[in-house]
């Protein structure tokens, strides 16, 4: 993350936020995040109301209407998401949520309360009749946002949500954990912890064995998009793959375990 204060901000940012937030409001301060695909910056306005925090996401690629939409729906059914407040000028403006980005490892308590949201996002943001579950899209660690005070979890970047099967995001969420872990030892490492509280969480109702050879999928990709973690991601791979009848009867004991609680 950059994070630069009291800089020139360009005129046309000027323009955007006193058109979103009146002609009175003046940009304070700016912080710039890293990002792969858009350029997203934390403004500290100030304005007649008082001192806000916002989130703006200017897109490269599109224009945002559609994650402003699923944004919208899932703050009003209350599902753990920033609050909307505008987006215009391909410009995304989001309420700054307090907390840290999760980052590995995840103690148990977080994996299970991830589980739970993304549960509850499924089920409340897809609609009867669907052809498949609607999936918040790129479900990976980074995404989410972990608040201390209260455990709360919050959801970030919907851009690429669409309509599957719910074992592609389970399964996205899972690889993203090992990618990470760097472990040669599937079995007595913390990623497997991790995967089963998420599961318990998420509560079941998913095809096992499907689940297993999406995350499996999604590990082969990372090597693609994470080339510096190569090595570390072939031996959790291997690891992965070798224990997979292992890892398979523990996803099922752990489903029993929940079925009986």
């Amino acid at each position: 993350m950059q994070s630069i204060y009291n800089i020139p901000v360009p005129t046309i940012w000027m323009a955007v936020v006193k058109q979103v937030f009146g002609l009175e409001a003046e940009i304070e301060a700016v912080r710039f995040y890293e990002s792969k695909k858009n350029q997203v910056s934390k403004l500290r306005l100030r304005t007649p109301q008082g001192l806000k925090e916002v989130i703006a996401k200017k897109y490269v690629w599109g224009d945002g209407d559609a994650e402003f939409s699923v944004l919208k729906k899932a703050y009003s059914l209350e599902l753990g998401v920033p609050r909307p407040i505008a987006h215009i000028g391909g410009v995304l403006f989001t309420e700054a949520v307090e907390g840290e980005k999760l980052r590995a490892p995840v103690s148990v308590q977080q994996a299970e309360g991830l589980g739970g949201w993304l549960n509850r996002f499924h089920k409340a943001m897809t609609p009867a009749p669907a052809r498949g579950t609607f999936l918040r899209g790129d479900c990976r660690l980074v995404n989410f946002l972990f608040q201390a005070q209260g455990q709360k979890i919050y959801g970030l970047d919907f851009e690429q949500a669409y309509f599957g099967s719910p074992e592609l995001e389970v399964a996205e969420f899972m690889a993203s954990l090992l990618a990470v872990s760097g472990t040669e030892r599937i079995l007595q490492s913390w990623p497997l912890a991790a995967i089963l509280a998420f599961l318990r969480g998420y509560g079941g109702g998913l095809d096992l064995e499907g689940l297993y050879e999406c995350t499996t999928k999604n590990l082969h990709n990372s090597l693609e998009f994470c080339p510096e973690r190569v090595e570390e991601i072939q031996a959790t791979l291997h690891s992965w793959q070798t224990s997979k009848k292992e890892i398979l009867q523990e996803l099922a004991r752990n489903w029993e375990g929940e079925k009986q609680s």
